[in-house]
């Protein structure tokens, strides 16, 4: 064992300079790696633990409607589903609202709560992770404690044509409905501004339903059962769900990116510290010939020498790795705060061995397999022809360029006899460059699409922009098309409207509906077939198709409030804000199972 050490002293001090450059890439890729395993192993699973604290549903769900009088229907249909685990019913206050939030508007459906009720709910329990001395306001959804909103501030909360003040008092932390990413969003107010909120009338009474059930991998068929139950028994009420497959999804969006983009990268780093070990190797067998064949004379194996480059080389990449997982400590607190404040939820950072060890583990393998490789090389070398520098008596290799025979001039005649001749080192420096090349490209890439240029970004998410929307109600609609039409800025102007609908056989689905798609701009939302023409036709999201064997072609069946229809698939969509649970329908597709009574949400885009 002296003897390695000797040897290894003696190639790192030979090599300092890459010995740096194997360090630096190692810990860049140690650090990327355990951020990624961290995210990946324990990041999300966090969901699961305050899932489990705080007792939540696997299917909320919100009707208007007077909730003792519904109570009775709504208790049969959960009792008579062998599903069903348990189920609270709760009143509630339920209404679309909105406010200003981080530079932009959130606008969605609004469930709102008594302060203390919400936190002794036996089913669906809210946590206050901040509180105050102020005894009259608002609680607000952690994920929207920014700068402009928190504690002691006022904030304009506008519910239907109401905008009221209210100063935040807190924050909670609720797992199914404490954030916009959650389809519907939890408010809390103190006990005299829950009962002024509910004099004023502008949001209406309703029950809120939460349900355990026994998989929770049904939820998504047991709310659309449910859902369904509900529209044929009140088919003009107004209705909200979510599930846990939908909320657990959809929080932790930006923590599955973030995961991927890291995890790619961090192996993209660790390919190139692999290709220069190797290079490396391969050259100091080549520089060091005589070296080798002098050790091997005075009575090293081949053995011996292989131990000891894998032994230092495994040495560097455990010192690096080590140090790369342990630097990812420091910057996960700033990762967790982006994360945080994406997702609503809290994680508390700790020391996790399991991605720690598998980090050291991935890279220590792939460090010790990038030696073994190339070094087995040092079993063929002969002491003698080693002494001599490698040169052999005789070589029966084919020569492909001979020199004193090609018509090629003698530079570059060279140069293809050195690149032939050295055809795997050709290749190393190929897959280095090739790797340097997509990070460089990906990057790029990533800069342009999420920095300078965010249209096709936002695109690729919601599906369509515009340069202003407007809600009015379904019976204005005509007077202010033909207002609209007066106005010489305006290049065009359509309906573009999202509500919810249900597939009969499969689950809820997010419906827009268009009077004419094709005066839609992003008219790349549909890739395959085409956009519906007809009253019967609807394009829906391919990742729905495919998980539900649907074919462009097929016939589904559709219900909205106990009225159903038959639909053909006239192509497939790729939209990435509904989870692939999204459609699209004509006006005149959606009259054949209710009326626009709502609001209807008008595009418009201006001319420049």
């Amino acid at each position: 064992m002296g003897k390695n050490f000797l040897l290894i002293r003696s190639n790192l001090r030979k090599t300092k300079g890459q010995t740096a450059s194997i360090l630096a890439l190692i810990l860049l890729s140690a650090f990327m790696l355990n951020i990624w395993l961290m995210l990946a192993m324990d990041y999300k699973q966090n969901f699961d633990r305050y899932h489990n604290r705080l007792n939540a549903e696997h299917v909320a769900f919100a009707i208007n409607g007077d909730s003792d009088k519904m109570k009775p229907f709504l208790s049969e249909t959960l009792e008579k589903d062998k599903r069903t685990d348990s189920f609270f019913i709760d009143r509630c206050l339920f209404m679309v609202g909105s406010f200003d939030y981080n530079g932009g508007e959130v606008n969605m459906e609004f469930i709102i709560l008594e302060k203390q009720a919400a936190l002794t709910r036996p089913i669906g329990k809210t946590e206050l992770i901040e509180n105050s001395r102020y005894t009259s306001g608002i609680y607000l959804p952690m994920i929207y404690k920014t700068g402009d909103i928190d504690i002691g501030k006022p904030i304009d909360i506008m519910i239907g044509n109401q905008t009221i003040n209210y100063t935040v008092c807190g924050f909670f932390n609720n797992l199914m409905a404490g954030s916009h990413n959650c389809g519907m969003c939890t408010l809390l107010l103190t006990e005299d501004k829950y009962q002024e909120l509910k004099s004023i009338g502008c949001a209406p009474e309703a029950a809120f339903v939460s349900v355990k059930i026994n998989d929770k991998t049904e939820g998504e068929d047991f709310e659309a059962t449910l859902k369904n139950a509900l529209s044929a028994k009140y088919p003009n009420a107004r209705m909200r769900s979510t599930s846990y497959s939908l909320v657990s999804s959809s929080r932790y969006i930006s923590q599955m990116i973030c995961s991927a983009v890291v995890s790619a990268m961090a192996f993209f780093v660790l390919l190139i510290a692999l290709v220069v070990i190797a290079s490396g190797i391969i050259n100091y067998i080549q520089e060091n010939m005589e070296k080798l064949g002098a050790l091997k004379a005075i009575g090293y194996t081949s053995r011996q020498l292989t131990c000891s480059l894998l032994f230092q080389f495994s040495s560097i990449a455990l010192i690096a790795s080590s140090v790369g997982a342990a630097l990812s400590y420091c910057l996960f607190p700033a990762i967790n705060d982006m994360m945080i404040s994406q997702t609503g939820i809290p994680y508390k950072i700790y020391f996790l061995p399991a991605p720690f060890f598998i980090t050291l583990a991935i890279i220590i393998g792939t460090v010790a397999f990038a030696v073994w490789l190339p070094s087995r090389k040092i079993r063929d070398i002969d002491p003698v022809a080693a002494l001599r520098g490698g040169i052999q008596t005789h070589s029966f290799k084919r020569n492909h360029i001979p020199l004193e025979g090609t018509q090629i001039p003698l530079q570059p005649a060279l140069a293809l006899k050195a690149s032939l001749s050295g055809i795997r080192q050709n290749i190393i420096v190929c897959i280095t460059m090739l790797v340097l090349s997509l990070i460089v490209v990906f990057s790029a890439l990533m800069v342009k699409n999420v920095i300078f240029d965010i249209t096709p970004f936002l695109n690729l998410i919601v599906g369509e922009t515009a340069d202003s929307c407007i809600n009015i109600t379904a019976d204005a609609e005509d007077r202010f098309l033909k207002d609209m039409a007066k106005d010489k800025r305006i290049e065009k102007i359509y309906l573009y409207n999202s509500l919810e609908i249900n597939h009969i056989g499969g689950t809820s689905l997010t419906a827009t509906l268009c009077d004419d798609f094709s005066k839609v701009n992003n008219q790349m939302v549909c890739f395959k077939g085409r956009f519906p023409k007809y009253d019967n036709e609807i394009a829906i999201a391919a990742k729905y198709a495919k998980e539900n064997n649907l074919e462009i072609g097929d016939e589904i069946a559709l219900s909205v409030g106990g009225r159903q229809a038959g639909y053909l698939i006239s192509g497939f969509t790729q939209i990435t804000n509904n989870l692939g649970k999204d459609c699209l329908l004509t006006r005149e597709g959606y009259q054949k199972l209710g009326t626009l009574q709502s609001l209807s949400s008008i595009s418009i885009w201006r001319t420049m």
